[in-house]
């Protein structure tokens, strides 16, 4: 595993921040036109795997599976939540495993 910088990850968790708001208020108030924003939250979580070389969730397969399948469900949307909550305390570890290796 090469070493991982904070730098490269922060953007891909403030713009999860914003589309993860965005979606909040639509399912709030109960709006069907999730579609779009649930797209960009996958792709993006994608991205982030590809970025973290290996660091992932527990489950992290079935439970992609799930939000790809389920897109459109109020639940695909809190394990997409999950899964990015996850695999930031996981980077937060390895990066502090990281510092303390010579």
């Amino acid at each position: 595993m090469s070493k991982l910088r904070k730098e490269d990850f922060k953007p891909i968790f403030a713009r999860w921040s914003v589309i993860r708001n965005q979606l909040e208020i639509l399912y709030k108030e109960r709006e069907k036109d999730t579609h779009d924003l649930m797209e960009k939250g996958i792709e993006l979580l994608s991205e982030l795997f590809v970025l973290a070389e290996g660091t992932s969730p527990l489950n992290y397969e079935e439970r992609f599976i799930f939000v790809q399948k389920n897109y459109k469900s109020y639940a695909a949307f809190r394990q997409l939540d999950e899964l990015f909550k996850e695999t930031e305390k996981k980077l937060a570890r390895r990066f502090i495993m990281e510092s303390r290796m010579p």
